[in-house]
């Protein structure tokens, strides 16, 4: 879960597991998007940058809309 510190500098930075976030953009298709509205709405996230967080740390598994509607979301814990 992220919290919210302040660096060196003085400015709230992000933090995600005791490390600083950084901000990025990222172009995804409609599609991609509401995956990540899907993943959030079935608690696997609390928002599309937890959800990306946690794909990138391998917290959570990738997954295709095909295998989404034949069985549940994998995820590891």
């Amino acid at each position: 879960m992220a919290n919210y510190k302040h660096n060196k500098q003085g400015k709230l930075t992000e933090m995600y597991a005791g490390e600083p976030k950084t901000r990025v953009n990222m172009s995804l298709t409609a599609k991609a998007l509401a995956g990540l509205d899907e993943m959030i709405a079935s608690g696997l996230g609390e928002s599309r940058s937890d959800v990306v967080e946690k794909l990138g740390r391998g917290e959570l598994l990738p997954y295709t809309y095909k295998e989404e509607k034949e069985t549940p979301l994998p995820c590891v814990y």
